[in-house]
């Protein structure tokens, strides 16, 4: 009796002890990693008030250009994209190089540092443009089956030559806002500060930014927080910027172009793949003229994307060869193995010529 109470004992405690393990690692995976770029950044030469500054200098630059641009600056002949959507291409092309360009000199840090340090970042650009086609299409169905939006046949008028300029562009302009909040100002502020804090000010920023673009509203603002921690974790989680960059130019191509779908900021007439008549009346659903990316429809959407990246398993980015400049000098990261992987071609070339 006494041996079968000792069991039941030794039972309940490995049980317990295995309910303890499985929490301590939901709560490891839920906490905000530190990828390898972050690391870098932190032996780099910048200051915590130099971030600040050239933080306000950049934004204050892009906000301007995302105001005045779209009255001033024409959409190419030949590039059919929404109203505005030229001008903003060029304001966060412009926004990547101040970001790109602050982080060399003053940070002295090259670009490999920013999130473009894994080897396979075409394998996880693709991850993110499946995720996002996936994200958007869980909208549209949302707003399908709240009646907000009913598609109206597909076109066969649209030239591959525009489809090709269109999607180039949305590329740009997703990489400008990757570069330029996730790249710079979450990489930045996290060396200097800590990863929330990193968090917090980029994600301020993306919502800022948001809300040039698709106009001021209750959810264009939680939506772009939203959107904002969403487009963080997935910098952190896979050390790398080409899964939010795959996600959010394909998240605007197949919304803009393939679905057709425009909101109030970016309305105008342009090549698109289908018709689809978007009813904007209920502004809490639809989000009003601010579209899908104001609505509480896409808010849900969102959030369970922000749970499923919070409970994912980080990982950690290849570092390349050359990560900063500090002092002037190139310091290079992992010179021994390129050493040891040079001789090891070298001594399969002898074996291969004996």
């Amino acid at each position: 009796m006494e041996e079968q109470k000792a069991a039941e004992v030794a039972g309940e405690s490995k049980e317990a002890v295995s309910c303890e393990r499985e929490k301590s690692s939901i709560k490891d995976r839920m906490a905000l990693p530190e990828p390898n770029v972050i690391k870098l950044a932190k032996e780099s030469g910048g200051s915590a008030l130099g971030s600040w500054v050239g933080l306000a200098l950049m934004v204050a630059v892009v906000a301007a250009l995302l105001v005045g641009l779209p009255m001033v600056l024409p959409v190419p002949s030949g590039m059919d994209l929404p109203h505005q959507g030229f001008a903003h291409i060029v304001a966060f092309a412009i926004a990547a190089c101040c970001g790109i360009l602050y982080v060399r000199v003053r940070e002295h840090r090259l670009e490999r540092s920013m999130g473009f340090a894994r080897n396979d970042g075409a394998a996880l650009c693709l991850v993110g443009a499946v995720a996002g086609v996936v994200g958007l299409m869980m909208v549209f169905a949302l707003f399908k089956g709240a009646g907000i939006v009913s598609d109206s046949g597909i076109s066969t008028q649209v030239s591959v030559i525009a489809l090709a300029l269109a999607f180039a562009g949305y590329v740009i302009l997703a990489l400008g806002q990757e570069v330029f909040c996730r790249g710079y100002v979450l990489t930045s502020f996290s060396a200097r500060y800590s990863v929330a804090v990193g968090m917090v000010v980029q994600t301020v920023v993306f919502a800022l930014f948001h809300v040039l673009l698709v106009g001021l509203s209750v959810f264009s603002v939680v939506n772009g927080v939203l959107m904002g921690v969403m487009f963080g974790l997935m910098f952190l989680k896979f050390g790398s910027i080409w899964p939010s960059v795959g996600f959010h130019s394909l998240w605007y191509f197949v919304q803009y172009v393939i679905l057709g779908v425009t909101s109030g900021a970016q309305a105008g007439s342009y090549a698109t793949i289908m018709t689809t008549t978007y009813d904007s009346s209920n502004v809490l659903l639809s989000g009003g003229a601010g579209g899908f990316e104001a609505s509480a429809l896409a808010a849900a959407v969102y959030a369970i994307a922000i749970v499923c990246l919070l409970v994912l398993k980080p990982r950690d980015a290849d570092v390349d060869s050359i990560a900063f400049v500090n002092l002037g000098e190139t310091v290079v990261i992992g010179a021994e193995d390129e050493d040891d992987e040079e001789e090891g071609r070298k001594s399969r070339r002898q074996a291969r010529a004996r």
